[in-house]
């Protein structure tokens, strides 16, 4: 998990964008084209999420 370690202040919200209804990133990970945590994964390159 040493990927996630750069964004240590998501670090809590991170678990659960691979579990989130959805996902901007839906084609990487399972979810759709919207979630809670929308603001904030964009942020996050989803090359480095994995």
């Amino acid at each position: 998990m040493s990927p996630l370690v750069p964004f240590s202040p998501f670090i809590p919200l991170v678990p659960f964008i691979p579990f989130s209804p959805g996902s901007p990133i839906g084609p990487t990970l399972p979810g759709g084209p919207t979630s809670p945590l929308t603001p904030l994964i964009p942020l996050l390159p989803c090359e480095k999420l994995l």
